[in-house]
């Protein structure tokens, strides 16, 4: 697990949300070199949806995770749409259709019981 995902799975950083804008700002047409330079990287749509997946599933088990403070817990909620949603973008087949819908569901009943810990 690299520091990033550290940092959000474990509110390491809880005065610092900037860390979801830099977890989702996912650039699939891009790497960085070792040497800091920008280079094209073409990423195919199962690459691009196992990312989204990986970041859904990381923001779903933190806002899960009661140990975690609920200021951090509501600002996953916050930012977890954003993957689901470009991975609703992606559906070009029945299978990834009902994957899609499964994450919806199980966000559903997260957040129900979110809701009722207020």
């Amino acid at each position: 697990m690299d520091a990033l995902h550290r940092k959000i799975r474990y509110a390491e950083e809880v005065d610092n949300p900037l860390l979801f804008s830099h977890f989702l700002s996912t650039d699939f047409n891009a790497d960085i070199d070792n040497d800091g330079e920008h280079e094209q990287c073409l990423v195919t749509k199962t690459e691009q949806r196992a990312c989204l997946l990986a970041q859904f599933e990381l923001l779903l088990v933190t806002l899960s995770d009661q140990s975690i403070p609920m200021h951090w817990r509501l600002q996953c909620l916050d930012h977890i749409n954003k993957p689901l949603f470009t991975l609703q973008r992606l559906v070009d087949d029945e299978d990834s259709a009902e994957q899609v819908k499964g994450l919806f569901t199980e966000l559903k009943m997260i957040n129900q019981s979110l809701l009722h810990s207020l």
